[in-house]
C-alpha cells in the first residue's frame, strides 16, 4: 500500500511516522474541513498514480539497462504536494507549490529523512504547478507533475472542479450583457466554464511521461463532451426562453 512508504521511518525522537500523522499534517494544512477532504483524497490518488507511473517507467528503463525513478520519492511527493494550499488560500499572491515545497522539506528533515531525499521531494513539489520559471527537471518531478495533472482530467477532473466551485460558492456559468451564456473564454471571474477554458481544456498537451499522456488522451473526450453538452443545454434554455418571452410580448 502507499502508506507502507513510511514503514520503518522514525522522527528524531524515535517516534514512528505513521499514516495518521501524515493525515493530521494534511488536516493542519487545509484551509477548512471541506478542503481537507478534497486535498487528502486528491493527494492519495496522486501518490498512487505516481507510483504506477514510476513502475511503468522503471520496467522500460530496466529493459534498456537503465536505472528507474525513485518510487518512494514520488509517493512521498504525491502525498505532500499540496500542503501549501492553506497559505495560498489566505494570501492568493502566494504560490502553494513554493510554500508547500519548503514545508515538505522541513517536515521530512524533522522526521528522519535524508537531506538529499528531502531536497529532491521539495523540487518535485515546487515544479508540480505548471510555471515556466520552475519546470520539472528530474524524472521523479515529471512523474509527479503528470500524476497531479491526470487527476484533473476526464470525468474525475470535471467532478472535482464542480465540487470545488460549489464549496467556494462560485458560479457554473455567467451571463453576458446581451443575455446569452458566456462560454468562459472572455470571463474574468471564477465560473466552471472559465475554469474549463483556461485550465481543464489545456491540460492534455502538457504531459511528460508516455503513460500520463496516453491516459490523458483517453479521458479528454469525456471532459470535452461534458462541457459542450452542458454549455449547449444551458444556452438553449436562455435562447429559447428569450425567444418565447419576445413572442409573448408581441401577442
Amino acid at each position: 500500500t502507499v502508506s507502507a512508504v513510511f514503514d520503518g521511518v522514525f522522527d528524531f525522537d524515535g517516534v514512528p511516522v505513521t499514516w495518521d500523522r501524515i493525515r493530521e499534517l494534511h488536516r493542519s494544512c487545509a484551509p477548512n474541513l471541506a478542503a481537507f477532504g478534497l486535498l487528502w483524497t486528491h493527494c492519495r490518488i496522486v501518490a498512487l498514480l505516481a507510483r504506477d507511473f514510476a513502475r511503468r517507467y522503471a520496467f522500460r528503463a530496466k529493459r534498456q539497462g537503465l536505472s528507474g525513478p525513485n518510487e518512494q520519492l514520488v509517493v512521498v511527493g504525491g502525498l505532500l504536494h499540496d500542503i501549501g494550499r492553506k497559505e495560498q488560500f489566505a494570501d492568493p499572491a502566494l504560490c502553494h507549490a513554493a510554500v508547500g515545497s519548503e514545508k515538505a522539506r522541513v517536515f521530512l528533515l524533522q522526521h528522519g529523512f535524508a537531506e538529499d531525499f528531502a531536497d529532491r521531494v521539495a523540487h518535485c513539489i515546487l515544479a508540480h504547478r505548471f510555471r515556466k520559471a520552475n519546470p520539472p527537471q528530474s524524472i521523479e518531478a515529471k512523474i509527479l507533475f503528470d500524476a497531479d495533472k491526470l487527476d484533473a482530467t476526464g470525468a474525475i477532473g470535471i467532478a472535482r472542479t464542480l465540487q470545488f466551485k460549489a464549496d467556494t460558492k462560485s458560479a457554473i456559468y455567467t451571463i453576458r450583457p446581451d443575455g446569452t451564456v458566456s462560454n468562459g473564454e472572455e470571463e474574468e471571474g471564477s465560473s466552471f466554464f472559465r475554469e474549463y477554458q483556461f485550465k481543464l481544456k489545456k491540460l492534455y498537451d502538457r504531459f511528460y511521461t508516455l503513460a500520463g499522456a496516453r491516459m490523458a488522451r483517453e479521458r479528454q473526450k469525456i471532459a470535452r463532451d461534458f462541457y459542450e453538452s452542458l454549455y449547449r443545454e444551458v444556452s438553449c434554455g436562455y435562447t429559447d426562453g428569450a425567444q418565447q418571452l419576445r413572442e409573448m410580448l408581441e401577442e
